[in-house]
């Protein structure tokens, strides 16, 4: 991968945990930071800008967010799928985030 293209995906930052945005998000944000005319790339959830006194009449941008859960599964030797156990699923959700500039702009 080329650096000019890794440093493109690692430009967007949570304000709090510092991760980068990862998958389609970047292109997300991108587009959002030409539509609302922000320059700045971090990034926080409304609860992580609630921390810092942030106020509650900004605009979203919605993001994808994956994670993972741990699903309580076990096969008994007839493979019928019995409760127990420990096994990790994936799942994909959306999560609203707002930029650095909404909350500058609230002060």
């Amino acid at each position: 991968m080329p650096a000019e293209l890794r440093n493109a995906i690692a430009f967007f930052r949570n304000l709090l945990t510092r991760k980068p945005y990862i998958g389609v998000n970047p292109l997300i944000l991108e587009m959002a930071l030409q539509r609302h005319g922000f320059i700045s790339s971090i990034w926080a959830t409304f609860n992580q800008w609630k921390q810092m006194g942030g106020h509650r009449d900004w605009q979203a941008t919605w993001i994808v967010h994956r994670g993972t859960v741990s699903a309580p599964i076990h096969f008994s030797t007839s493979g019928v799928q019995i409760l127990g156990g420990d096994r990790k699923r994936e799942f994909c959700s959306y999560k609203s985030i707002f930029n650095r500039e909404t909350f500058l702009r609230q002060q």
